[in-house]
């Protein structure tokens, strides 16, 4: 799996994360499973510092201002994630996408994955 820049070595940082939703409950539940640390170990030397935008517009004005680790993607109408993916890919040093959705299935796990997606 491909990892950001700097992400090997960060030691006792702050990892920015960029969650991209129109849907308030979206970034809620983002921050519940960001602040909830005792329950995973995804960086276990790292605090992970959420950031909200609603649209992939504003996402991506943020993308270019700050250096995001990752970015999560959730139901961006009338955009979508394979938007976000493409205009993320043209950055200098691009973040992971994690594609996230309320109705997933098995289409959608194996087009962002193939796509690159995470």
């Amino acid at each position: 799996m491909r990892k950001p820049p700097g992400f090997e070595t960060s030691v006792n940082r702050t990892v920015p994360v960029l969650s991209v939703s129109p849907i308030a409950e979206d970034h809620l539940f983002m921050e519940c499973i960001f602040s909830n640390h005792s329950y995973w170990t995804l960086h276990a030397n790292s605090n992970w510092k959420l950031y909200r935008r609603l649209t992939l517009e504003s996402a991506l004005t943020a993308l270019q201002e700050n250096k995001f680790q990752s970015s999560f993607e959730s139901d961006l109408l009338p955009s979508t994630w394979k938007d976000m993916l493409a205009r993320i890919k043209l950055l200098p040093t691009p973040p992971l996408l994690i594609v996230t959705s309320r109705h997933a299935d098995e289409y959608l796990w194996a087009e962002a994955l193939n796509l690159g997606g995470l």
